[in-house]
């Protein structure tokens, strides 16, 4: 008996996309559809896809001065996020539980009361919570992972 491939399973061998480097132009695209015809958004699947998505979105968020803009740095750093996840790529940190909250909350600007709204408690407990009279618990972790897109174990002091 003799196998023979359909037209339709060609097609979607040859729809297998590697991903190439584009040429980053001079002039930064100011619509979110000419940044999508210089570098289509996509899934990624393997590690140069990956490493070709944060070149470009290095090059567009040191750039980035409107919403286009902006909301594309987002999007291709939504897609890096998800692909790492995905990937179970975990960050060893040296910090603590608490240190490293302290410092992602320094890094992004967050004051007590936004973070106790991330944390769905009263600013009184994250005041606590930041002195150390506080344990992170499961819950806050897990918030605060969704919010910074970390992994929840990082708040947790876990070693």
């Amino acid at each position: 008996m003799i196998l023979r491939r359909s037209p339709i399973s060609e097609r979607m061998e040859v729809r297998v996309m590697k991903i190439s480097k584009i040429e980053i132009p001079q002039k930064t695209p100011e619509t979110f559809e000419e940044l999508c015809r210089l570098f289509l958004p996509r899934p990624i699947h393997d590690e140069a896809e990956n490493a070709e998505m944060i070149r470009v979105m290095d090059w567009i968020v040191v750039r980035a001065q409107n919403r286009d803009q902006f909301d594309y740095a987002k999007m291709l750093g939504d897609l890096v996020t998800e692909y790492e996840i995905a990937q179970r790529r975990k960050v060893k940190s040296k910090l603590g539980g608490l240190e490293l909250l302290r410092a992602v909350i320094e890094s992004s600007g967050l004051t007590q009361a936004e973070l106790a709204k991330v944390l769905g408690v009263a600013q009184g407990t994250v005041s606590k919570i930041m002195t150390g009279a506080r344990s992170i618990t499961v819950d806050h972790a897990k918030r605060a992972s969704r919010y910074f897109k970390m992994a929840p174990e990082a708040f947790l002091d876990l070693r």
